[in-house]
């Protein structure tokens, strides 16, 4: 690890892939990053080095299936993205990073991402952190690029970033619907983020400050609660009642009624 700032006899982390065989736990493939990508690829700063404390060169953290059945291997430390074939473990190509194998144009360039996403041959959604550590970028990003595996060029179809200028330091996510919209996670920032198509911020919402997402999600889900609503009524000084109802779960029920003499549910409201 000398070339980076290390001793000439250190340990290091290795990025591993399995593809595990669930019923057997028989491992069917594996992926070594150490036998393919050098150390002095990284961009963290060198600490540790040691076996209490391994040096983390690579860091993958997500995997994805290209169209093609090859592997998306996202490594954050490297801010890389490796094209793996499940067969030979070769590298097909890289893209960003020190070794990028396309040319990176105005924009495309990448730094300690998350969540690659192939949508189709040509088009990739990724999650720009941006930094830390070191800071590269002043807010993070989610991006869709273009790649042109004949001349070897990406290329920026669309980047989308939070009006704040959020900048997560790390964690992340975006997410393309099959409308165009897309939904964004900032990761270690309590922040999830839907826009339009054409970057429109169509909805912000927000964890308990101090809450962290890895990744978010959008997903069409109707809550069928096991137990009953519960009701209470309380006296309401000011003249009246008061009639609190809730379900916790009941993603259906949209309106609530009050009847004195009966209690009936239907699918889109509930009487009590």
């Amino acid at each position: 690890l000398s070339k980076i700032g290390g001793p000439a006899r250190g340990v290091a982390l290795s990025g591993v892939v399995q593809e595990i065989d669930i019923a057997t736990g028989k491992v069917l493939f594996e992926w070594s990053s150490i036998d393919h990508v050098p150390v002095t690829d990284t961009y963290v700063p060198f600490a540790g080095g040691t076996a209490k404390a391994p040096f983390d060169y690579l860091h993958i953290n997500s995997i994805a299936i290209a169209p093609d059945g090859d592997l998306l291997l996202s490594a954050r430390n490297t801010s890389t993205i490796y094209k793996v074939s499940p067969k030979t473990g070769r590298v097909a190509w890289q893209l960003g990073g020190k070794r990028s194998s396309f040319h990176m144009g105005a924009g495309t360039t990448f730094w300690f991402q998350h969540h690659i996403t192939p949508l189709n041959a040509t088009t990739v959604s990724i999650f720009d952190d941006g930094g830390a550590p070191p800071q590269k970028e002043k807010q993070s990003r989610g991006i869709l690029l273009d790649l042109d595996t004949g001349s070897m060029r990406a290329t920026l179809k669309k980047a989308y970033t939070h009006p704040a200028g959020l900048a997560a330091a790390n964690q992340g996510s975006m997410q393309v619907l099959a409308d165009g919209r897309v939904l964004v996670g900032w990761g270690n920032l309590p922040y999830f983020s839907e826009f339009a198509a054409s970057g429109t911020l169509l909805l912000d919402g927000q964890f308990p400050v101090g809450d962290q997402s890895y990744r978010a999600f959008t997903a069409n889900w109707a809550g069928q609660p096991a137990d009953k609503p519960a009701v209470a009524a309380r006296v309401n000084p000011a003249g009246g009642s008061v009639v609190y109802a809730s379900w916790n779960g009941a993603t259906e029920v949209d309106t609530w009624t009050v009847d004195r003499k009966s209690t009936r549910l239907n699918s889109s409201h509930i009487t009590i």
